[in-house]
């Protein structure tokens, strides 16, 4: 399910399939981010990081280092990268 919720995530982030919206794609990735999923904590810090008028740095790195500390590689090399 923490899966499905992603990908439905990746659907709406880049509109694939349908319109590309970006509350929906929020929406979908917190849902398994808030249940401790790696890719999705870190497909969020992605979003809200780049996303234009949603972006925020700060929340961003939040879900950067939840992603590290959950284990998913790529939240420590954001991290490393941007900070």
């Amino acid at each position: 399910m923490i899966d499905a919720q992603t990908y439905l995530g990746v659907i709406y982030d880049k509109g694939r399939g349908t319109k590309q919206d970006d509350m929906e794609a929020i929406r979908w990735y917190q849902k398994a981010a808030e249940r401790g999923y790696g890719q999705a904590q870190y497909n969020l810090g992605v979003f809200i990081f780049m996303a234009g008028e949603l972006k925020s740095t700060k929340n961003g790195e939040k879900w950067f280092e939840r992603a590290r500390d959950s284990g998913f590689a790529k939240g420590s090399e954001a991290l490393k990268e941007l900070f």
